[in-house]
C-alpha cells in the first residue's frame, strides 16, 4: 500500500506541475475554456487524476483490511 501511495503521489505531483506549466497559456491569449480543453487532452495532465485515484485506493485498502481483521479476530 505504501508503494501504491508513493506512486500516486509522484504521478499527482508530475501531473499538477504540468497543469501549472500549461497555465502560462492564459498569458498568451487563451481563454479559460480553451485552457481546460487543452488540459483534458494532454496525457501528462491526466496523470494528476490517476495519481489521486492511486492514493485513494491505497488509503481505502488499509481501512478494508483493518475491518476484515476486526471481523475475523475475536478478542
Amino acid at each position: 500500500m505504501l508503494v501504491l501511495f508513493l506512486l500516486g503521489l509522484f504521478l499527482c505531483s508530475f501531473g499538477l506541475s504540468f497543469c501549472i506549466i500549461y497555465f502560462n497559456l492564459m498569458t498568451m491569449g487563451y481563454s479559460f475554456s480553451h485552457y481546460v480543453h487543452f488540459i483534458i487532452s494532454r496525457f501528462e495532465c491526466n496523470l494528476l487524476w490517476v495519481g489521486i485515484l492511486f492514493m485513494l485506493i491505497s488509503w481505502k485498502g488499509k481501512d478494508m483490511y483493518e475491518l476484515l481483521l476486526r471481523r475475523f479476530i475475536k478478542f
